[in-house]
Formats: structure tokens, C-alpha cells, sequence
């Protein structure tokens, strides 16, 4: 387990491309590798597709 930022398990998420944990990185970067927010955005995604026509003003902020 390495570095000293974030929380949770992000000492022991280990990114190769990189040669560091998340919690090595600043809070900029590990948001662009952490799986929480790739998931998050991955879910958003989905959302606004599968409702996109049914509730278009809601995602427009209309």
C-alpha cells in the first residue's frame, strides 16, 4: 500500500501506465483513473440515453 492521498482502497489501486497508486496521484488525476468516477460517469451516461426522450428538459436543465 502506497501514497498518502485519497481514501478507501486508493493505496492499493495500482495503475501500471502510470508505476503509482491512486493515492500517489492529485485529486485532478486520480479523478480521471479512479473506477468510482469512471463508474459514475458510465452510469450518468446511461441515464441520460435511457431517458433522454422521455425527459430531455431534465438533462438540459430546462
Amino acid at each position: 500500500m502506497t501514497g498518502d492521498l485519497g481514501y478507501g482502497f486508493d493505496s492499493i489501486f495500482y495503475l501500471p501506465e502510470l508505476g503509482c497508486t491512486l493515492a500517489q496521484l492529485s485529486k485532478a488525476t486520480r479523478d480521471t483513473y479512479s473506477p468510482r468516477v469512471i463508474a459514475l460517469k458510465k452510469m450518468i451516461e446511461k441515464i441520460k440515453e435511457e431517458n433522454c426522450d422521455e425527459n430531455e428538459s431534465l438533462f438540459l436543465g430546462e
